[in-house]
């Protein structure tokens, strides 16, 4: 396990975010490379980001519990997670690792169940403590088959507001 990656801290407002722009081309897990980085930024970097997708070979099942609880998702519909390389999150989730197929590319998708993001190509995880004493497994296809599900579209069937022609003048 030889990751790429790149410097990344936390904003005024909390989020995550890379400390160099392009961080997709520019991760590198080259020692000189980071080094450099390390004594640029020095104390400004908070956390190393690792990308996901075809870069690392990875994609990342994201388990949220601050708000919507991923793991209550997870339990009432009885999905399954294999051994996997896997991570507890900042906020008391949980990052699951799986092999990156691009004929299975599930993108970044928010709240895909409730409570689970997904992280493939184009997105990027935070390296925490990843625990490696698995083997990397293979996405389950339950997280393949929820991701197809197109969101459905709301499609008012009555006039929610209606001015008057008096009002309209």
């Amino acid at each position: 396990m030889n990751f790429k990656i790149f410097p990344a801290t936390l904003n005024h407002e909390g989020q995550k975010v890379p400390l160099i722009n392009g961080w997709q081309s520019k991760a590198s897990n080259d020692p000189n490379q980071i080094r450099q980085w390390q004594e640029f930024f020095k104390d400004r970097i908070k956390f190393w980001g690792i990308p996901t997708g075809p870069e690392n070979g990875i994609m990342a099942l994201d388990i949220d519990v601050k708000t919507d609880n991923g793991l209550d998702t997870i339990k009432s519909q009885n999905l399954e997670i294999p051994a996997t390389w896997y991570q507890q999150t900042m906020s008391g989730g949980y990052h699951f690792l799986f092999q990156y197929d691009p004929e299975r590319d599930v993108g970044n998708r928010v709240k895909f169940l409730k409570g689970l993001d997904t992280r493939s190509k184009g997105g990027w995880i935070v390296g925490y403590n990843l625990d490696t004493s698995q083997p990397l497994a293979k996405m389950p296809n339950w997280i393949w088959q929820a991701c197809q599900k197109k969101e459905k579209e709301i499609t008012p069937n009555t006039t929610i507001v209606q001015i008057s022609p008096e009002i309209g003048m």
